[in-house]
């Protein structure tokens, strides 16, 4: 019976401890939103900097420029772009890399060899990898182009793109286009070092442009947003009561499978 006792205390304890590491760990999201129809950004966060814009656009087709710069080496480790198309895409709507210089079609002006990019050029989504050794080998060009999917988005359509360390994923929602891309020579945001370049943690966004400039540009994409979340499991302020909790849990489940029998 006192066995049956303490092992109920226990259970006590460690359901307190999870509610506080759920209570700890929800909203874990920092987010802005770019309205490139009128011009404006709703929404703040230290890990997001607009470095440019968005432009005054002309309103009528979606046309407003702008550059955000997302920082993964605070406790954020993924970074999700819904884009919002209501008018036809034309051209460049959305680009993103490792470099603020990316020009799109995977060029790079030799600033960093770690510039992994992703494009949307009228309806097609291209992605191109880094250069670091071995790329060749991933890409189906023989340069630096990994991936090419078509029609990936259409006037009236929304596409989910979420970045990570060596990660792409995509989703136009509502539909069955989806997939990812798990490769080393995709986004390095953990610290890998560059063959030439400084290592960081950032990647820039073009919307309706590309991050070097505006010599490439498009319109079309009228709403984006810009959602950063944390890593799942125990990360965070949450971390070290997270794992307590666990350690506790499965102690829990050895000594319940130890009691004897009646």
């Amino acid at each position: 019976m006192a066995d049956m006792t303490i092992v109920g205390f226990l259970l006590v304890i460690v359901g307190v401890m999870f509610d506080h590491v759920a209570e700890a760990q929800k909203d874990e999201s920092e987010s802005i939103e770019l309205d490139l129809r009128k011009g404006q950004v709703y929404g703040w966060s230290n890990y997001i900097t607009v470095l440019t814009g968005p432009s005054y656009g002309s309103r009528a087709d979606c046309d407003s420029q702008a550059v955000v710069r997302v920082d993964f080496s605070g406790p954020y480790k993924s970074a999700r772009f819904v884009l919002q198309y209501n008018d036809q895409p034309r051209l460049w709507t959305f680009d993103v890399s490792d470099s603020p210089a990316a020009d799109g079609y995977g060029g790079d002006p030799g600033l960093t060899s770690n510039m992994a990019e992703t494009q949307i050029f009228n309806k097609q989504m291209r992605v191109y990898s880094n250069n670091l050794p071995g790329y060749m080998d991933a890409t189906i060009d023989g340069d630096l182009l990994i991936r090419i999917e078509d029609d990936i988005i259409d006037r009236n359509s929304r596409l989910s793109l979420e970045i990570s360390d060596e990660r792409l994923e995509w989703n136009r929602i509502g539909s069955k286009k989806k997939g990812y891309i798990n490769s080393q020579f995709l986004y390095t945001l953990s610290g890998q070092r560059p063959m030439y370049g400084e290592v960081d943690y950032y990647i820039y966004a073009g919307f309706n442009r590309v991050p070097a400039g505006t010599f490439r540009s498009g319109s079309g994409l009228c709403k984006a947003s810009v959602i950063l979340l944390k890593a799942k499991g125990c990360s965070g302020p949450a971390a070290p009561l997270c794992r307590v909790t666990k350690t506790l849990d499965l102690l829990i489940t050895v000594a319940l499978r130890a009691l004897p029998k009646r």
